[in-house]
């Protein structure tokens, strides 16, 4: 179970520096909190959601903020 989280937050390393902020930041709110809520439940997605949602926000008005 623990390798899934492993798994997945080395693959949004990865997304951050491939994919611009915004959809890496959106991958990681439409597949990394999903898999890992049904991997080892809600203890770890819980605060992986707020995480994500609050990257999203920041990069959303950082886009059009320039």
């Amino acid at each position: 179970m623990k390798l899934i989280i492993v798994l997945m937050l080395i693959w949004t390393v990865s997304n951050v520096f491939v994919f611009p902020q915004t959809a890496a930041a959106g991958i990681f709110c439409a597949v990394v909190v999903p898999t890992v809520n049904v991997a080892v439940g809600k203890k770890y997605a819980m605060p992986l959601a707020v995480v994500g949602v609050v990257w999203l926000v920041i990069t959303i008005i950082m886009h059009f903020r320039y």
